[in-house]
């Protein structure tokens, strides 16, 4: 997942210590999102400089399992 996000196919929510490297030199920026409690250390991210286009265009949204 790391690897699609820094060629741009798209965002993804990682964990903070996986994507660190890549964060320093602004591989990938964090993305904020709105109105999710991250359990972990999790970052949203995407390239530097790169506008995702259609759906990725979108805040990443998580999905909540478990409700009745």
């Amino acid at each position: 997942m790391k690897a699609a996000a820094v060629s741009g196919a798209g965002p993804a929510v990682l964990s903070g210590l996986a994507v660190g490297e890549e964060l320093s030199p602004r591989r990938l920026v964090t993305v904020p999102v709105d109105g999710v409690a991250l359990g972990h250390d999790l970052r949203a991210v995407r390239p530097a400089g790169h506008r995702p286009v259609g759906p990725a265009r979108e805040p990443p949204s998580l999905t909540r399992s478990g409700k009745s």
